[in-house]
């Protein structure tokens, strides 16, 4: 999104997805590519959004449109390009973080129960255990489940 992009390119991108066996209505993806190149002549001289990452690019401009209609073939062909992770560095990471839980000691947990420790630990890095303490405090239905033996079943 540094450049107003063209219909020829979007539409390479569309024969591709399309040979993908996602439907993507050409129609209403010129439209949204005309409304796009309107968004990104408009912010060429911002200096703010030009300094952002792609994906942070095409997150404001699927925030600033006004509804799904005004870019909901575009949002399809952003979602199947930024579903390719550019590295594998999260994985590398919760690989580490499993082997720090899963130890010789602690070699009788279920998969179940890693998983557990495990997305507590990755979304939940940035929290001290104050700030995780009141989290848990404030959601009141989340301590219903923690205190239930539902999840014994």
């Amino acid at each position: 999104m540094s450049e107003t992009p063209s219909w020829d390119t979007v539409e390479i991108c569309v024969e591709y997805l399309v040979g993908k066996g996602i439907h993507v209505d050409d129609a209403k993806c010129f439209d949204q590519v005309c409304n796009l190149k309107s968004f990104v002549e408009g912010c060429i001289s911002d200096d703010e959004l030009t300094a952002l990452p792609s994906h942070k690019k095409w997150c404001r401009y699927f925030q600033q449109s006004k509804n799904l209609e005004c870019h909901s073939e575009l949002l399809k062909i952003a979602q199947f390009f930024f579903a390719v992770a550019p590295h594998n560095a999260n994985v590398e990471r919760i690989f580490s973080l499993m082997q720090s839980q899963w130890t010789k000691e602690r070699n009788k947990m279920t998969v179940d129960t890693i998983k557990g420790i495990l997305t507590l630990q990755y979304n939940f890095k940035n929290m001290s255990c104050r700030e995780f303490y009141v989290f848990l405090n404030s959601n009141k239905t989340l301590l219903k489940k923690i205190r239930s033996s539902e999840k014994y079943n």
